[in-house]
């Protein structure tokens, strides 16, 4: 009990790196459709060694000549080791996921992968899913190969069952704090298998 009540400690002191909003314009990839977001998609940006500002920048060179209107791709968030990018607002569509871009926050994880990319993204699912207060469940966070499993059969990490998270089983209410701790350790468990 006593090594519970330190690794709760330590949690409470922990804080993610701040989000910094970096807005790319209005235009063809961020046409400012409302969004009411009910769940996240987790995406690789195929894009090795491009930090998150390289895929911001990109995103908003598909907005002006030669690239505009030719390809469509956004996201609300882009992470990579030191920076968690919010380049569209989460009540805005963004163009990341066929199928779920009018219901769907969309992160890409900048590659390769890493231990730190894997916490900064943790972090940014949980603080999105303490604030909408989604269920830890698959219903909640999907890979984008959930809608693309041909052109997409890999997902960012391996996927987790987020529907182990602790829950009060008198009223199924969801307890954050032990959520924080599981989703955490399960995250960095995967991160040091995979890199």
């Amino acid at each position: 009990m006593e090594e519970r009540d330190k690794n709760k400690e330590s949690e409470d002191n922990y804080k993610m790196i701040p989000i910094k909003e970096d807005l790319i314009s209005v235009g063809k990839n961020r046409p400012a459709f409302l969004l009411r977001p009910q769940k996240i998609i987790i995406h690789r940006t195929g894009n090795s060694g491009a930090s998150a500002k390289n895929n911001r920048d990109y995103f908003e060179s598909l907005n002006h000549p030669p690239l505009a209107g030719k390809t469509f791709a956004s996201a609300h968030y882009l992470v990579d080791a030191t920076n968690i990018i919010r380049c569209i607002p989460e009540n805005e569509q963004a163009y990341h996921c066929v199928g779920a871009n009018r219901d769907a926050i969309g992160i890409e994880t900048c590659e390769p992968i890493t231990k730190e990319i894997y916490q900064n993204v943790l972090d940014l699912i949980v603080d999105i899913i303490l604030r909408y207060k989604f269920k830890p469940t698959p219903d909640y966070l999907q890979p984008h190969s959930r809608y693309d499993p041909l052109n997409r059969p890999f997902d960012p990490f391996c996927w987790i069952d987020f529907s182990n998270g602790k829950t009060n089983p008198k009223n199924d209410l969801f307890d954050p704090n032990a959520f924080y701790a599981d989703v955490k350790s399960q995250f960095i468990r995967q991160g040091e298998k995979l890199s």
